[in-house]
């Protein structure tokens, strides 16, 4: 895991797409303008006004590992599928 240096960095890494954790081990995304963060069976959105507001004094690390990641699409099919 990267810490990361800053908001301005985190923000970035988010706007790109990845997936960023806080030090407290909650997952961040962003996906269209809202970030979403997961912790512990919780979930919730924020716009990025608020997410600046709450989080940043926040310590955020970006987990370059390729194989932690859960793909999306996969997910969502998997759930999809409907036994005959």
């Amino acid at each position: 895991m990267i810490k990361l240096t800053g908001l301005n960095e985190t923000l970035a890494y988010l706007k790109a797409g990845e997936h960023i954790y806080t030090e407290d081990n909650a997952l961040v995304i962003r996906k269209g303008d809202m970030y979403i963060i997961t912790k512990g069976g919780t979930r919730f959105r924020l716009t990025e006004e608020d997410f600046i507001l709450l989080y940043r004094d926040t310590i955020f690390y970006f987990d370059d590992r390729e194989d932690t990641f859960i793909d999306a699409l996969k997910d969502e099919e998997y759930y999809r599928f409907k036994h005959k």
